[in-house]
């Protein structure tokens, strides 16, 4: 028990003054933040009251925190994500679970400090499947061993903290509080509306290149996902391990025709790696790339050294409702390997929404052969 409150008073204070997060709303009828040490699974923190006398969406709620964790980085972990998920109620309540969950988790490991057994586990499990959804993660009795998995979308948001965050925490922070939603007091459900990713899209406009999207930054995490775990020094995070790489074949002097391994659901992504050591002094590599109905699936071509350290990428130009791409990639003595990366950005005609139900994944042909 004191060791549950000596962590409470020490995330609390991490949270709320050494990265500014929004204090949780206390319960209304005692004027205080209630935690509790339950036999729950995880860290959460149900819906209290929701505050009518707000302008804007805003709500209470009581964290609640497994008990029996051993003191340190395990409890200080699963205390952060409670009083973060809690501080998020009142910030943004309306706002989808996956999103909520991911900058919670983002949140409570930079209060921590330090990794956690279960998050290390679901990396894992994650960079084993990098095709599935990072926003949806697996759905019940899918996944390795059955396991439900559904924290996926911390990867994403810890990234993007990482390379677009004036300040640790910074940009969370600030799309909780660039998307107030107001529902009706009648409404039987939150309207989040404006969501985190509408924010995102007007946020991150022009940040990679003049006329650059959240498409183009989603496209680039896709990209450096490969790298994590590999040695890389922009890269090092022993939260995320290598994901599987679906083909890795010699250099195709006669034509190859590959086909995913695995279909990619919206926001997933598929690697190919094609090796070019050996190959003649001056050969050029042709790509033609096709794909099914309903999707866009946009390919990046990424030069690599001997040690599979980045040298150059290049987008494959793709229409916005192609199923097609090509490309002739040129000036390669100097390279070891190529990565083709797949990223999956969901049907063109429906821009995202967190809150729909994401479309069923889709299937890709790739057509290589040296020049």
């Amino acid at each position: 028990m004191l060791d549950g409150l000596d962590a409470a008073e020490r995330m609390y204070e991490a949270l709320t003054l050494a990265l500014d997060v929004p204090a949780p709303d206390p319960d209304l009828a005692t004027g205080k933040l209630q935690v509790y040490l339950t036999a729950t699974a995880v860290a959460d923190a149900p819906l209290g009251t929701r505050a009518f006398w707000s302008d804007i969406d805003r709500a209470s709620a009581f964290v609640r925190v497994p008990r029996g964790l051993s003191r340190g980085c395990t409890l200080d972990t699963a205390m952060a994500e409670g009083l973060s998920l809690a501080a998020a109620r009142r910030s943004a309540p309306a706002m989808d679970d996956a999103t909520r969950e991911g900058m919670a988790r983002t949140l409570a490991q930079l209060a921590a400090g330090c990794p956690d057994g279960q998050r290390l586990a679901e990396a894992q499990a994650f960079a084993s499947h990098p095709e599935v959804s990072w926003m949806t993660g697996f759905a019940a009795a899918d996944g390795p061993s059955g396991a439900v998995y559904n924290h996926a979308s911390t990867g994403f948001f810890q990234w993007l903290d990482r390379h677009y965050g004036a300040a640790p925490g910074r940009l969370l922070r600030m799309v909780w509080a660039f998307a107030p939603t107001k529902t009706p007091a009648d409404s039987l459900r939150w309207v989040n509306e404006p969501d985190a990713f509408d924010v995102l899209g007007e946020s991150l406009k022009d940040v990679r290149f003049t006329g650059s999207k959240l498409e183009d930054v989603l496209v680039d995490y896709a990209v450096d996902r490969a790298f994590m775990g590999r040695g890389d020094p922009r890269f090092v995070d022993a939260e995320a391990p290598a994901p599987t790489i679906d083909w890795s074949i010699p250099w195709p002097e006669k034509a190859r025709r590959l086909l995913s391994g695995r279909p990619i659901a919206q926001h997933g992504v598929s690697y190919v790696l094609v090796d070019h050591r050996g190959a003649p002094k001056g050969s050029r590599l042709r790509l033609e790339a096709e794909w099914e109905y309903e999707a866009r699936i946009r390919w990046v071509c990424v030069k690599l050294d001997e040690n599979f350290r980045e040298k150059a990428r290049i987008s494959v130009g793709t229409p916005e409702r192609a199923t097609e791409a090509q490309m002739s990639l040129a000036n390669l003595d100097d390279t070891a390997q190529i990565l083709l990366v797949g990223v999956n950005l969901g049907d063109p005609k429906f821009p995202y929404d967190p809150d729909e139900i994401v479309a069923e994944p889709h299937a890709w042909l790739l057509s290589l052969q040296a020049e």
